[in-house]
């Protein structure tokens, strides 16, 4: 046996491409403008320094967003009880009113009602907004609150559970990849990002980016240079580097796993035609050049934008972004593959990723060995 790694290159060979100034070799700006709730102090405007900064860039991006959206829904809740103006430090029954307000009660109807595991997390983004702000949490709230807690998961279970997000299967990648294969540039871009999100049972945030164009961050962006091929046994699998991965600790790296197939759906060549349209440069791997050869950048709700006309052109529903995930571990286990190894490619590390897996009937098992087999023979076929 023999495994060596390799990075692998364009085939372009055309003149350069000038990608835009603002390269992701620069140390990106955090858009603060979507972090306004959060970096306040209370409501008051406060002076962001360079410890700020320091202090933002050992979340990941993602954590920023739901902190400030946690603290968006805080303020909702202070203005609620004739409390507009307001700095941290808050009291102790600030946050037990808080829980109150948000959470669901069968004697109460509102409209602002959340889960309890969701205001679970808000407080922590309030603990973390009084740490930004150096001012003092009360923790000594913490045990009430685990109680009140409690109150509203109870409410929770008496509430008819959601629909689970549904999985996507081989049938709508196949709709998905003739409806875009020659569309635009971002099209195809998009058709990539999803069959490599789907073999690679990625989550959309980990592979599209924060801005469409301009400065990105390097340790949440996945790049050219992220692409790594491994030679084992005459096979070719791509790793990709994943290095703000959801369940990753600070500093750790995940990597996608994608193995090579015989068919349209191959995330390998899915990868490979990225390279190649990145024309040698070092880059975000899921972007494109525009029609002024201007690079941009797939950004989550661009992805989502095209993904939901594609699937109601289709007649599809209730399939989202994270239907990739879903529907990459759901086919793998429907088609008998090991547990072990569908833990390894989706990097779960405990009994999580039985939420993920949508069970197939015998009839949706037979269509995908079908389609397979189809999409392989087709694939033999097409010179």
């Amino acid at each position: 046996m023999t495994r060596n790694y390799i990075t692998l290159q364009s085939s372009y060979t055309g003149p350069p491409v000038s990608p835009r100034k603002s390269s992701v070799f620069k140390k990106a700006m955090l858009q603060l403008e979507k972090l306004s709730s959060f970096m306040k102090n209370g409501t008051q405007e406060v002076l962001i320094t360079p410890q700020h900064r320091y202090f933002l860039r050992s979340y990941s991006w993602n954590s920023l967003v739901g902190f400030n959206t946690a603290v968006k829904k805080f303020s909702k809740f202070m203005n609620s009880t004739q409390r507009p103006s307001f700095v941290l430090p808050i009291e102790e029954d600030d946050l037990y009113e808080f829980c109150f307000w948000a959470g669901g009660d069968e004697e109460k109807k509102t409209g602002h009602a959340i889960a309890s595991s969701t205001i679970e997390k808000y407080i922590h983004a309030i603990s973390v907004w009084h740490l930004l702000h150096k001012a003092k949490y009360p923790e000594n709230a913490e045990k009430r609150i685990r109680i009140l807690l409690r109150s509203s998961a109870k409410t929770d279970a008496l509430t008819p559970a959601k629909p689970k997000k549904g999985a996507v299967h081989l049938k709508h990648m196949i709709h998905l990849a003739a409806t875009l294969a020659q569309g635009t540039p971002k099209e195809r871009a998009i058709l990539d990002l999803a069959i490599t999100s789907f073999w690679g049972m990625a989550r959309l945030a980990e592979v599209t980016y924060q801005f469409d164009s301009g400065t990105l961050e390097r340790s949440i962006s996945v790049l050219t240079s992220d692409v790594k091929t491994e030679a084992l046994n005459g096979k070719t699998k791509l790793l990709i580097v994943l290095r703000s991965a959801k369940t990753s600790k600070p500093g750790e790296i995940q990597h996608l796993q994608l193995r090579a197939l015989e068919n349209m759906l191959c995330p390998v060549e899915a990868v490979k035609r990225r390279l190649k349209e990145a024309k040698g440069y070092n880059t975000p791997l899921f972007g494109y050049f525009d029609e002024n050869n201007q690079r941009t950048h797939l950004t989550k709700s661009a992805v989502t934008k095209v993904l939901t006309s594609v699937w109601v052109l289709g007649g599809f529903k209730g399939i989202s972004g994270h239907s990739f995930r879903v529907g990459g571990a759901s086919l793998r286990n429907a088609l008998g593959v090991d547990i072990k190894e569908i833990c390894l490619i989706g990097r779960w590390v405990s009994d999580c990723y039985k939420l993920y897996i949508r069970p197939y009937s015998e009839a949706e098992r037979l269509e995908a060995i079908q389609l397979i087999k189809r999409l392989d023979v087709c694939w033999e076929n097409r010179l």
